[in-house]
């Protein structure tokens, strides 16, 4: 790999620090991301994407398959680039090599996400919105544990995305 060229590959167990390290940065950029990893989470091995430029995870892209009728999908849990290396293409690229993979199948991918600036990427890359909900969070004790509720228009949105082709 030659120097500044963006490398997309499947994560690897010794990849954890440098992941977590990104979810961290992603964490502190955007009120969007509320989850805190403190391990990798155990996400589909076939859909657990990092990119790598000069030797830095600099995005990841993660999820795992639905199983539903009549047709499964597979829904990206984490698609998030370093702020310093956004657009780039590296989100682009994380999602054509997923979309590669997947699409073979006749199967799709569904993109979660809370952040505006996200929702309207998505659309302007030609995914189309197929669900929206609102989220609210109630605490359950002491104010440590919280649920997500799906009440009507309270809330905050959440908007899903499908693959363009399909």
């Amino acid at each position: 790999m030659s120097k500044g060229e963006l490398y997309i590959r499947g994560y690897r167990p010794e990849d954890l620090e440098p992941w977590l390290n990104l979810m961290a940065k992603l964490c502190e950029m955007s009120s969007a991301w509320e989850a805190v990893y403190l391990d990798h989470p155990s996400f589909h091995p076939d859909f657990d994407f990092i990119a790598i430029e000069n030797g830095q995870v600099i995005g990841a892209l993660a999820g795992h398959r639905i199983n539903t009728e009549p047709q499964s999908f597979w829904s990206a849990e984490i698609l998030g680039v370093h702020p310093d290396h956004q657009n780039k293409g590296v989100a682009t690229a994380l999602l054509n090599q997923a979309s590669s993979l997947i699409q073979k199948n006749g199967e799709q991918i569904l993109l979660w996400t809370r952040c505006t600036k996200a929702r309207d990427w998505y659309l302007k890359a030609g995914y189309r919105e197929v669900d929206r909900r609102h989220l609210e969070t109630i605490p359950i004790t002491d104010g440590e544990l919280h649920i997500l509720k799906n009440d009507g228009t309270k809330g905050w949105p959440l908007w899903a995305f499908a693959t363009p082709s399909l």
